[in-house]
């Protein structure tokens, strides 16, 4: 199970302002799901072929036309970034020195 000074790492590191009852919904909830983690772990795939595809879907490829429309220009990605550089978005870096 998380604990609370667990989630409190992640806010802060994520720049994500959460109130305590935030904090114990995501320590409840985060804590479930690495539970479900751990009975995945323990299921024996030693045989199980890899699957890369779950059904028959393949590439469906847009056209350049409907690709811009539906594309963000740069310049309208970074609008609202606190901080950025060089065209790209700067975040608070996750691995400690």
């Amino acid at each position: 199970m998380l604990s609370t000074k667990d989630i409190k790492h992640l806010a802060k590191i994520s720049d994500l302002k959460l109130t305590d009852s935030e904090v114990d919904m995501y320590c409840k909830q985060l804590g479930e799901v690495l539970d479900y983690i751990k009975i995945l772990d323990s299921i024996d795939t030693k045989n199980v072929q890899p699957t890369f595809h779950v059904g028959n879907s393949t590439n469906r490829f847009q056209s350049k036309e409907n690709y811009e429309k539906e594309t963000l220009s740069n310049e309208l990605a970074l609008k609202n970034a606190k901080k950025k550089d060089g065209g790209y978005i700067v975040g608070k870096s996750m691995l400690k020195g």
